[in-house]
C-alpha cells in the first residue's frame, strides 16, 4: 500500500505518463477492448489509476500473491469490479494470461538479482503476442547500499 501513495510513488505518473490510448489501440464493444496484465500488482493501486483515463472496454488482470490479491479484490470499489480481475500468480512461473496487450511490472524487478529478473521476464515470453508491450516502471537504486541517515553524514 505504502509504494503506491503520493509523491514519487504515486500511481497517477503511470496513469498520466504513458500513453495508454495509442497502447491499447482502437477498443469498440466488437472487440472487447484491450487487456492490461499489471504483474506484481499488489492491492491493484497502478490498475485502478490507469482504469480511470482508459476505455471502459479495457480490462486489467492484477496478479501477485494470494492473500495479496484477495486483499486488493476486497478493496476493489464496485464501479470497477467489472474492469478489474484479481488473479494469484507467481511471476516466476509462466505467464498464464496470453495475448495481452501490455504487461506492467512496476516496482517488480529491483528487488531481484538479474538472474531472477531475467526469469520473470523471461516467464511473459510464451503469452506474448505480436506487438505486446512489456512496460517497467522502476526506480533505479545506486551501486551503493545507503540510508537517508548515511547520506546525511556525507
Amino acid at each position: 500500500v505504502w509504494m503506491s501513495q503520493g509523491g514519487r510513488f504515486s500511481s497517477d505518473h503511470i496513469a498520466r505518463g504513458f500513453d495508454w490510448a495509442s497502447r491499447l489501440g482502437n477498443q469498440t464493444p466488437e472487440n472487447h477492448g484491450a487487456v492490461v496484465v499489471d504483474v506484481g500488482g499488489g492491492h491493484g493501486a497502478v490498475s485502478i489509476s490507469v482504469a480511470k483515463v482508459t476505455s471502459k472496454q479495457t480490462r486489467f488482470v492484477v496478479q501477485d500473491l494470494p492473500e495479496t490479491v484477495a486483499a486488493g479484490a476486497r478493496l476493489l470499489g464496485p464501479e470497477l469490479h467489472d474492469r478489474i480481475e484479481f488473479m494469484p500468480h507467481d511471476f516466476f512461473a509462466e505467464q498464464p494470461v496470453r495475448g495481452a496487450d501490455v504487461y506492467l511490472l512496476r516496482y517488480v524487478l529491483h528487488n531481484w538479482s538479474d538472474k531472477y529478473a531475467r526469469q520473470i521476464l523471461g516467464a511473459l515470453v510464451p503469452a506474448l503476442k505480436d506487438g505486446a508491450t512489456i512496460l517497467c516502471c522502476e526506480f533505479l537504486p545506486g551501486d551503493v547500499s545507503t540510508t537517508a541517515w548515511s547520506d546525511k553524514q556525507t
